[in-house]
């Protein structure tokens, strides 16, 4: 690792209450009805059926959390940390012995980027963290072996997969990517746009090979940045694959009430055009972490 990096760390640090003390920046997305799944016959089986689906008013995030926001939680809570900051993790960006964090550098510690190397669970502290510092009742109630979510709470939680998919494409639009286009280009989406993964939807372009800053690029008519692209979030749902075949999939769901692995969505810089349609659905279990994924906020409406 380059010399000085624990410097950065350091005044990065310091410098972390300050920042997250600006006022929030979710805005309320207006409920509606809309048709959830593969509008344009582009992707895989557990996109279909496509659904009537009721969404309730929300609010959700402009952007996706930064990691300024991020490390002042874990700085305040000495908990929590990203894998590349654990010390004795095999992906610390210092000692460990993989490199895959390595890959961002000096951009791991950029306050203006979107966190990565987050667990589900980190997401979840984080929002009950966050709640109980606006006085809000959390979302989320851990035990030991399971997260009770509580959706009539006013505190921060993540996006469910309904609301999220709804807010990409602008109020249930039949949008593609969640720029509010059907087609992919690098000016509009961080995702690998390199010639070899071109598709007719996805000209060939550029990789910039690491995330951006949050409010980087344009955002969709709804004033959310990146719902297409640089990092994949967190959402609340168990992720199963026949999700939408549910006999109750079209009254605002919350996904399995068990499950294996949570949902992903959004794509990120690490994959291509693809991955980053709204309808796209990625899943991982809630214990693993990427240097693609982080998180955005969202809070039910009163």
């Amino acid at each position: 690792m380059r010399p000085g990096i624990i410097l950065r760390l350091a005044f990065f640090l310091a410098t972390c209450t300050a920042q997250a003390q600006q006022p929030d920046t979710l805005l309320l997305i207006q409920g509606g009805t809309f048709d959830m799944g593969d509008l344009f016959g582009d992707g895989s089986t557990d996109e279909v059926p496509v659904h009537r689906v009721r969404v309730p008013d929300f609010y959700l995030a402009t952007c996706e959390l930064s990691t300024g926001e991020y490390l002042e939680f874990v700085h305040a809570t000495q908990s929590n940390y990203p894998a590349w900051l654990q010390t004795g993790n095999a992906y610390h960006y210092q000692t460990g012995s993989k490199d895959y964090y390595r890959v961002l550098d000096s951009v791991l510690f950029d306050p203006q980027r979107p966190i990565v190397g987050i667990t589900w669970f980190d997401a979840v502290a984080y929002c009950n963290w966050r709640s109980r510092q606006k006085g809000m009742a959390p979302a989320y109630t851990t035990t030991s072996d399971t997260v009770l979510f509580d959706r009539t709470a006013d505190g921060y939680r993540l996006p469910t997969e309904t609301e999220w998919e709804y807010a990409a494409r602008e109020g249930g639009k039949k949008r593609r990517f969640g720029t509010g286009k059907d087609l992919a280009h690098a000016e509009d989406i961080n995702a690998d746009m390199r010639p070899a993964f071109a598709r007719s939807y996805a000209p060939g372009g550029l990789s910039r090979g690491c995330t951006l800053p949050v409010h980087s690029l344009h955002p969709n008519s709804l004033g959310l940045y990146h719902m297409s692209g640089n990092v994949w979030e967190w959402c609340n749902d168990w992720y199963a694959p026949d999700a939408y075949a549910h006999p109750d999939a079209s009254i605002w769901p919350l996904g399995p009430a068990e499950g294996a692995q949570k949902v992903l969505r959004g794509g990120a810089w690490y994959f291509d055009a693809y991955h980053a349609r709204c309808a796209n659905r990625h899943h991982a279990r809630p214990q693993q972490h990427f240097h693609a994924a982080g998180m955005r906020l969202a809070r039910s409406k009163k």
